[in-house]
């Protein structure tokens, strides 16, 4: 009893301590609280990166702007939050991807990799993106997309380099469209496009590649032809061009005569120029096979080395060495009766 009186006058007597002092204890108990909930922000402000000058000055710098494809003075942190959302689509809806590409009427050939793809990118480009607002200030561009090429490698997505990742960002910040598939955008083949030039300019060189090729027919090969259209067309379209003082005149014809002179095309090119103009030949008339009709170049001149009797020493079809053999029968029965012989002899000798 006398410590709960004594712990009473203590309360008590603290109470009018404090009323004497002017501080309210109502008071004191939501500066108490006030101070509790700000050392908890304070604990989970220290979790949120600040951001610091120079990131708040690149933010706003012109090379910022032009990387991210803003105009200078554009909230660009705020401008690459929506499009993150955008990259968004791709994953969230079945059709989501078409909103990513241009709208002219192609998304109907694209392939189940092609989406596929096109989803992955979308991926990769929201990683690149949340990783620069956080670390521009430490990294630049190029580094942020090796990060995150990094972090999403590993989790079974298409394997994605930072360059790639970059260039993304390069065609996506013109109006938030990937480009078409390069096979669904080309006009034409590569190596299509030289031969038809060349030929479109200088008919003469069709007709004279198409007549060569039709007079050799049995020894007609990619480098045969290519050192026909070396050392006849070519020399021949340059002669009759200076003749016609225009050589080298500065049309895309002459253009590209001067250009094959310096550099001519190479043998593969040749065969595919031979396919395009449906050029029927033997492509086996080297040592690798001969035509079943006998009508190639090698099944010819094996012929002729039959019959002038080049092989003539060679045994008939069917009657060679058994295996394991390494001698006519024939022979050796005379080799073995000529050792017979011999060993009369030495005897009739002794």
């Amino acid at each position: 009893k006398l410590l709960e009186l004594g712990m009473d006058l203590s309360t008590e007597l603290a109470d009018k301590l404090k009323r004497a002092a002017g501080v309210n204890i109502a008071d004191e108990v939501e500066k108490g609280e006030e101070e509790g909930s700000k050392s908890k922000r304070r604990k989970v402000s220290q979790d949120i990166p600040k951001e610091t000058p120079s990131s708040s000055v690149f933010w706003k710098s012109a090379e910022a702007a032009k990387l991210f494809g803003y105009n200078r003075g554009d909230d660009i942190l705020k401008g690459l939050q929506e499009r993150v959302e955008v990259l968004k689509q791709a994953n969230q809806s079945v059709d989501g991807w078409k909103s990513l590409i241009p709208d002219d009427g192609k998304e109907g050939t694209y392939s189940r990799h092609d989406i596929l793809a096109l989803r992955h990118k979308a991926i990769y480009l929201i990683k690149g993106y949340l990783i620069a607002m956080k670390k521009m200030n430490q990294h630049n561009w190029g580094t942020c997309c090796k990060m995150a090429s990094a972090e999403l490698s590993p989790l079974g997505l298409t394997k994605f380099g930072g360059i790639a990742v970059a260039s993304w960002n390069a065609h996506f910040r013109i109006d938030n469209k990937f480009p078409h598939p390069v096979r669904l955008t080309r006009t034409g083949e590569r190596e299509t496009n030289h031969f038809v030039r060349i030929f479109e300019y200088f008919p003469q060189a069709k007709e004279m590649f198409l007549e060569i090729a039709n007079e050799n027919k049995h020894q007609l090969t990619g480098k045969f032809m290519l050192e026909q259209f070396e050392e006849t067309i070519l020399p021949t379209l340059e002669r009759d061009s200076r003749d016609k003082n225009c050589f080298s005149d500065g049309s895309k014809g002459q253009k590209m005569l001067v250009k094959l002179l310096a550099n001519p095309p190479s043998g593969t090119l040749i065969l595919k120029w031979m396919g395009k103009l449906n050029i029927e030949w033997d492509q086996w008339c080297t040592r690798k096979g001969r035509a079943k009709d006998g009508g190639s170049y090698l099944s010819q001149r094996m012929s002729e080395a039959w019959a002038s009797g080049k092989y003539s020493n060679r045994r008939p079809k069917g009657q060679g060495l058994r295996k394991g053999q390494t001698q006519d029968p024939a022979i050796e029965e005379d080799d073995t009766q000529a050792l017979d012989n011999e060993e009369i002899n030495i005897a009739d000798l002794i």
